[in-house]
């Protein structure tokens, strides 16, 4: 059974995602924070090449990968740099409803740990699941 939990405040934002980047990229996307400045990328997200997924977040914030259902698979050296000459360690999977590659290029499998937007009229929110 999956468990989505949605983020319509800073206290739905897990206690394990505090203080990281993936609550800053939370914060941003579903709560409306202010754009800060970003010196370099604080994160790498993997999401959907799907034209009608975009994010609301500042330059420098992070670094993208937008592939086929978010598959990652290929992107080795891109997530190798990201790591290391981007300095980052922390990596957020994003997936989305209807999504035509949601098991990746083929795999028969769904994505065991994501972040799912729930879309409104205004924008898309993100949701953990």
């Amino acid at each position: 059974m999956e468990r989505l939990i949605a983020v319509m405040t800073e206290s739905d934002i897990l206690p394990l995602h505090r203080k990281t980047p993936i609550e800053t990229l939370l914060a941003y996307q579903n709560l409306n924070r202010p754009h800060g400045v970003h010196d370099k990328a604080e994160l790498l997200i993997g999401m959907c090449m799907d034209n009608r997924k975009h994010l609301r977040i500042p330059e420098n914030f992070a670094y993208i990968i937008r592939a086929g259902g978010g598959n990652l698979r290929y992107s080795e050296f891109k997530v190798s740099y990201a790591i290391a000459i981007g300095g980052i360690s922390t990596i957020a999977l994003l997936a989305h409803t209807n999504c035509t590659e949601r098991d990746g290029i083929g795999s028969g499998r769904k994505p065991t740990s994501c972040i799912l937007p729930r879309c409104s009229k205004s924008a898309t929110k993100w949701t953990l699941c």
